[in-house]
Parts: C-alpha cells; structure tokens; sequence
C-alpha cells in the first residue's frame, strides 16, 4: 500500500481512517472524534484491529514493534498529530482532482 494518491483511479481503495476525515459530510462526527484523544484513540485501535485481521503472524509483530507504539504515542501526546493529520486529510478530495492538471503541467517540462 502507498500513501499517495496521484489521482481518481478506478480501482482506488482508500484507508477508512482517510476515507472518514476526507469525507466533508462527515466533518462534524470527525471533528467530534478529536475533542478528546479518547475517542481518537478508540477509533484508531478499532481501525487497527480491522487492520490486523489480515496481517500474518510475523506482520503482527513487526506492526507491534514498530509502526503500532509510534502511532499510539503520536495520537495520545498533546499536541499531538491528530489535528495535522485531519486537516491535510481533509483536503485530498481536492488534491486529488487537481492532480491530472499538474501531471499535464509536469509534463509540459519534462
């Protein structure tokens, strides 16, 4: 999986976590997530839980050595990375759909 979206694509699957904070009708329940690190710490180990039901067991464990302690630290520390990370979230509808003019333009320099 990436963590860049270059633009619409018919097969685009994007994270539910994303797909929450990018979705503009769900923008007060988002917003409501984040008032206290509680429910975003909720909403961040349900998510992983999802996440897990796929993983291997050496996946696992390498998610719990890592990339799981990391993300848990910056979601419970204040200030922490949850109010970065819904505002640029919140904007890749837009950057999305603005990525096929500026892979014109790059082009037109290349």
């Amino acid at each position: 999986m990436t963590n860049v979206f270059y633009g619409h694509s018919p097969g685009l699957w994007v994270p539910g976590l994303i797909a929450l904070f990018a979705n503009r009708k769900l923008q007060a329940l988002a917003l409501h997530l984040l008032q206290g690190s509680r429910h975003y710490a909720w909403l961040i180990g349900f998510l992983r839980n999802l996440l897990q039901r796929d993983l291997t067991k050496a996946q696992t464990v390498d998610y719990y050595d890592f990339p799981g302690p990391v993300i848990d630290r910056k979601v419970r520390q204040q200030p922490g990375a949850a109010v970065a990370f819904t505002q640029i979230t919140y904007h890749l509808p837009d950057e999305v759909a603005a990525n096929p003019r500026r892979i014109a333009e790059f082009r037109r320099y290349g």
